[in-house]
């Protein structure tokens, strides 16, 4: 809606609109109210062009690593991928992204409140977030006191702040139907340990109760550290003693990285994928189609998430500075959760 049609919806002139929504005199409480009550009601803002022409605003991208050495951020592609889409969503708006790097420790929280400097809004990967951290309330506080925040790949539940993440549980309960459906009942799961990634809990939720609605269906869980070397070391050891006969027939992996390092393993174990074990992982890096044999995969759409980060992000902003008699209308927060798609390759065969 424009000034203008506001203005007619309410038998006012645009001067008026404007006067009201700006805080100035001239306009009466009972109308000012009235025209801040049906803005409210359309989601009226400025337009595009008038919004950019009033300032250049600047998102700051934060990736956070629980430690210098961090497993899970370093070794995979994903918030690159993610990156691209918001950047490639901001190159026709007036946005400056910065991109920073922030490790867990003492210094967290005061190198935090130095990157919000200059910011308009804040975009935080916080893969390896853990809710206890003090990084957290830091966060709670930017978003009250400084400027939004939006927290990408992990689900903070008790924060109120907007999370933007992957739909780990229905990704990884539709990988399990999919491996059902092509007749494997004997199933294993490469479970990623010693991290504090949330989403690895979420996806051994979905897998368990996937296993769970198929009365004769059987999980075999191997645990893992999350590296591809430390997958091969684990699956070598956990193999190498038995006969291909009480190996499952297909495994699950949390993670595309331990599916590279099981292939290994058992190609190692002169076992071959998919004619002897099939091999389904989750993220879909994009060396999945390199790999050989090319690796099936559920796909996690991070382009999307970026732009949809930046999409919301850019709400955020807006509503707070919509001049709506000096006061900022509060919205609540968002969980918004990306789907998942299963990637088809060459690494999972039917169970004849």
């Amino acid at each position: 809606m424009t000034i203008k049609e506001l203005a007619e919806e309410l038998h006012v002139s645009p001067a008026t609109i404007s006067l009201a929504l700006n805080g100035k005199p001239g306009v009466s409480d009972a109308v000012r109210q009235r025209i801040i009550d049906k803005a409210r009601e359309y989601n009226y803002y400025p337009s595009r062009q008038s919004y950019n022409r009033k300032k250049r605003f600047t998102i700051r991208f934060i990736v956070h690593k629980e430690s210098l050495h961090s497993s899970v951020v370093t070794n995979i592609s994903f918030y690159s991928l993610v990156l691209e889409g918001l950047e490639d969503a901001a190159k026709n708006q007036n946005f400056n992204t910065l991109v920073s790097h922030l490790q867990e420790g003492p210094e967290a929280v005061t190198q935090l409140a130095e990157l919000v400097n200059g910011a308009d809004g804040i975009i935080f990967f916080g893969t390896e977030m853990d809710e206890a951290s003090p990084l957290c309330s830091e966060l709670v506080r930017i978003d009250r006191e400084v400027c939004p925040v939006i927290v990408l790949d992990t689900r903070l539940h008790h924060t109120g702040l907007d999370c933007l993440v992957n739909d780990n549980y229905g990704g990884a309960y539709s990988a399990i139907k999919y491996l059902l459906n092509a007749g494997h009942r004997r199933i294993g799961y490469f479970s990623a340990t010693g991290t504090s990634v949330r989403n690895f809990g979420e996806r051994a939720d979905g897998v368990t109760h996937a296993v769970a609605a198929c009365p004769d269906a059987e999980l075999v869980t191997v645990p893992m550290r999350f590296s591809t070397k430390e997958a091969h070391d684990a699956v070598y050891e956990w193999a190498k003693d038995k006969p291909v006969e009480a190996l499952p027939t297909a495994f699950f992996a949390d993670s595309d990285i331990l599916a590279f390092g099981a292939i290994q393993a058992f190609s190692r174990l002169g076992l071959r994928v998919p004619e002897d074990i099939s091999v389904l992982g989750y993220d879909d890096m994009p060396e999945c189609e390199l790999f050989l044999p090319a690796l099936s995969t559920i796909h996690v759409a991070k382009r999307t998430m970026g732009r949809e980060a930046l999409h919301l992000i850019t709400r955020r902003i807006r509503e707070r500075t919509e001049p709506a008699s000096g006061r900022t209308l509060w919205a609540p927060p968002l969980v918004i959760t990306v789907k998942t798609m299963l990637k088809e390759r060459s690494s999972v065969a039917e169970k004849k």
